[in-house]
């Protein structure tokens, strides 16, 4: 069996699963690392954000990915344009 992290990686470039399916994977992922805020935020894309709370793309927030292409990456830089992630990923994205 894979590491999960891997296995993630390998469903994001083949495409062949479904955005819940990956979320999910993203979630479990988030929670064994105990990364809380990103748990939180994947619930959320998963079964809707409360009226009193702002939806994560649209709330200001700090951080970086490391991609192999392209190194250190700021979010807010990954979030300007889903265009983005075709450079960053090498795959669409598709709901």
């Amino acid at each position: 069996m894979k590491p999960l992290i891997l296995q993630l990686q390998e469903d994001l470039v083949t495409g062949n699963k479904k955005v819940q399916e990956l979320l999910r994977l993203a979630k479990l992922i988030a929670a064994k690392l105990e990364v809380g805020s990103l748990e939180h935020w994947i619930e959320c894309e998963i079964t809707g954000y409360p009226h009193n709370e702002e939806q994560f793309h649209d709330s200001p927030h700090q951080g970086h990915l490391v991609f192999p292409r392209t190194g250190i990456t700021p979010i807010s830089a990954i979030r300007r344009s889903q265009a983005n992630l075709q450079h960053y990923f090498g795959v669409g994205v598709t709901s």
